[in-house]
């Protein structure tokens, strides 16, 4: 490597950048090797390579052979589709620096073998007919799965792109077909027959955002009544303050029960009337964990309506939701204190523990904010699903109080679509117990 040279080669050699002491463009295995590096980086994100030593200088016939046509002309014979933005300059006598833009149509594949005659006068190959060539780190190597999926990612963006600057142009621009002629005028028109949305075809992801994720579970569950997955939960809880509609709030509340959380925030976004149906149909069908589950949140309202939820136990033919509604008797028996009551059944801790960065982190009870939820809830979106009993109490902490503040009246029930008899669910797997089940 040279030293003391100005401009971008005092860095060690990388994916982008490769230094050479020597390097003879009359050797067939020596141009070789310089093209392969050269189709590399123009396959990964471009780069240069200086060649040369400070003190010797270039050799005068050897100059020409490194002329920046000469140059492209040699490497793009070997490759398909051809590269683009070869260029050559010499830096003083001693060095010549060579350089490839990071090519807009990788990847670069070698139509022809890359032959030479060895010391032993036997031919040897620097790449063989239809070889891909990355950079990894310093080294120019054939391509990885991963090096695929990258320039797979990258066409997918660069469509994107290319139809979202459709999509904003104005009315009355006009757009090129390359090689095609004369410009011509185009318009969206999303009533033409057969027509569909562009994110539809140029995206593998089923749902645009959450809501949309969440508005197809809801026809999932009046079709064949499958409930939210948990990661679906979580996404929902990370967006909480956006979801409004009542069929899916009613949803995500069931699914909850069945994977072990409780939902006090979506209990307080039901209509009251419709929660007190929603909970007795739950409570009566006897399912594991749902039932137990929503005799938590059950617990926490005002004495009448829980005691009207409570009263379903007797229809159950399990023991789980009979010993659960009797370890909260306590909790029903409570006024102000509900919350407070609660909690000493559920979490008899006075902090949360849970790990984070792999790290463990220790939260007083007292200290419990929405901060420290929706860290909790980035962990879960993480995949640490043993912060499950933390984001739980977390949540009683936090929303406990306003269901135990849920007004009621005297008004019919709300009904909706979604009162339909509610199956046996199966038992979700892989879900730890809480430590009072």
């Amino acid at each position: 490597m040279p030293e003391n040279v100005d401009g971008p080669f005092g860095r060690p050699e990388g994916e982008d950048f490769d230094g050479k002491s020597a390097l003879d463009p009359t050797s067939a295995h020596d141009y070789l090797k310089l093209a392969a590096d050269l189709v590399a980086m123009a396959n990964t994100r471009g780069g240069c390579i200086l060649i040369g030593t400070r003190g010797e200088p270039i050799p005068k016939g050897h100059g020409p052979l490194f002329d920046s046509a000469r140059v492209d002309d040699k490497v793009n014979s070997l490759v398909e589709p051809r590269i683009g933005g070869i260029k050559s300059s010499m830096i003083g006598e001693d060095f010549v620096l060579l350089e490839v833009e990071k090519s807009q149509n990788p990847p670069h594949v070698f139509k022809q073998d890359g032959t030479y005659m060895n010391a032993q006068g036997k031919n040897a190959f620097v790449f063989r007919k239809s070889d891909v060539f990355a950079r990894h780190s310093s080294k120019s190597e054939r391509a990885s799965r991963s090096d695929f999926d990258r320039w797979f990612e990258e066409r997918r963006q660069h469509l994107f792109e290319n139809v979202k600057m459709i999509f904003e142009a104005h009315p009355n621009a006009r757009m090129q077909i390359a090689d095609s002629g004369p410009a011509v005028p185009f318009r969206i028109d999303p009533d033409a027959p057969g027509a569909q949305p562009v994110y539809d075809l140029i995206t593998t992801e089923p749902f645009r955002d959450v809501a949309q994720e969440l508005a197809g579970g809801v026809k999932a569950w009046k079709s064949s009544r499958h409930l939210l997955s948990e990661l679906q939960l979580y996404k929902a809880y990370r967006e909480r303050n956006a979801i409004t509609d009542p069929e899916i709030i009613e949803l995500i509340l069931r699914s909850c029960w069945q994977w072990h959380l409780h939902g006090y925030w979506w209990v307080t976004k039901i209509h009251p009337q419709r929660l007190i149906e929603v909970l007795k149909e739950v409570v009566a069908s006897d399912s594991s964990p749902s039932s137990t589950e929503a005799l938590h949140a059950a617990s926490l309202l005002p004495r009448a309506q829980a005691k009207d939820v409570f009263e379903r136990v007797s229809e159950c033919k399990k023991k789980g939701p009979r010993h659960k509604a009797k370890r909260l008797t306590p909790v029903l028996g409570a006024h102000a204190r509900k919350v407070a009551s609660l909690l000493r059944v559920l979490h008899s801790e006075k902090k949360l523990i849970y790990e984070i960065g792999g790290a463990r982190k220790d939260v007083p009870i007292s200290a419990v904010t929405e901060q420290i939820f929706d860290e909790l809830l980035t962990t879960l979106l993480s995949g640490a699903k043993s912060n499950r009993a933390a984001f739980r109490s977390a949540e009683l902490v936090l929303y406990g109080n306003a269901v135990q503040s849920i007004q009621f009246s005297s008004e019919e029930p709300i009904t909706a679509d979604m009162t339909v008899p509610a199956p046996t669910p199966v038992e979700p797997a892989n879900v730890p117990g809480d430590s009072d089940r």
